[in-house]
């Protein structure tokens, strides 16, 4: 990013090098100051103050991205010690933001917090729960609580399973499908809630015109966890076998509760549309080998 004193920071972009903040950073233009961990946050602060005076980021927006971990005893293992750093980290960059002048912060959080949806749609306000696997979310959210308690305005998308090139979850999934096994050993009829990185991109950056809140982030074509795992059986052309991880399997986090959202209220307020993608038909294109 080029420096002069007569620029200004659309937005501070603040998470791990992935796609999804390589397609956000692209939505919101060049004028996007891109971090990728906290902690980088007091080299920005000290650039920004030198060049562009007391509040550089006032009347701008920091987004702050967080994506699940991955299953599996380590994750678990390191919940507690994750719970504790990130929280604090999270906050203290709601604090280095506002400080700066920043009036809006964004967080990309996970609908993977929701508990099983019991056959209703799940809201804002339906029962969440943090674990190893959505610890980062968990304390984004936190951070955003302490945001708006500093006086500033704080958006919070839960986003679905964001799929994609690159996505790790995908990657998992897939590839243990390629060697005949089954990770997602759930309910059948447990829905699954998901939309692809472009589409969760673009809706970040509506984020930016929306009413402080909590919002629902998924395409409207919501699948079940059977239909993922018979796409998948079928395009590998072999029966998949359950594999015993109890991180991806019945008791899963991620997949083993049903999550069937509702999504109208964000798409009410910013037009953000999903486009018609296609997660199941993405799963067969990975498993083929195409892009």
């Amino acid at each position: 990013m080029a420096h002069g004193p007569k620029e200004t920071t659309d937005a501070v972009l603040i998470g791990r090098r992935g796609r999804l903040r390589e397609e956000v950073a692209e939505h919101l233009g060049p004028a996007t100051a891109v971090v990728s961990q906290p902690d980088d946050l007091d080299h920005l602060a000290e650039l920004l103050l030198a060049e562009r005076g007391n509040r550089p980021l006032t009347g701008t927006a920091a987004v702050l991205i967080t994506q699940p971990f991955l299953p599996g005893l380590g994750t678990s293992i390191r919940y507690r010690s994750r719970s504790r750093t990130l929280t604090a980290k999270y906050a203290s960059v709601a604090t280095t933001v506002r400080d700066l002048g920043a009036d809006l912060l964004v967080v990309c959080s996970s609908a993977f917090l929701y508990a099983d949806d019991h056959g209703l749609p799940l809201r804002a306000t339906s029962r969440t729960e943090a674990h190893g696997e959505t610890v980062a979310a968990y304390a984004a959210e936190r951070a955003a609580q302490h945001f708006s308690h500093l006086g500033g305005r704080s958006v919070v998308l839960r986003l679905g399973w964001v799929f994609g090139e690159a996505d790790p979850i995908t990657d998992r999934v897939t590839s243990a499908a390629r060697k005949g096994w089954q990770l997602i050993q759930g309910n059948p009829g447990a829905w699954v809630a998901a939309l692809s990185t472009a589409d969760a991109a673009a809706a970040i950056a509506a984020a930016m015109a929306a009413p402080p809140g909590t919002y629902n982030i998924a395409d409207d074509r919501p699948v079940t966890q059977g239909s993922v795992n018979a796409v998948l059986q079928q395009a590998t052309g072999t029966l998949l076998h359950p594999l015993d991880d109890p991180g991806w399997g019945e008791d899963s986090t991620l997949f083993g509760a049903s999550r069937r959202l509702e999504t109208r209220s964000f798409t009410q307020l910013t037009g953000w549309r999903p486009s018609p993608s296609d997660l199941l038909g993405h799963l067969c294109k990975r498993i083929w080998g195409s892009p």
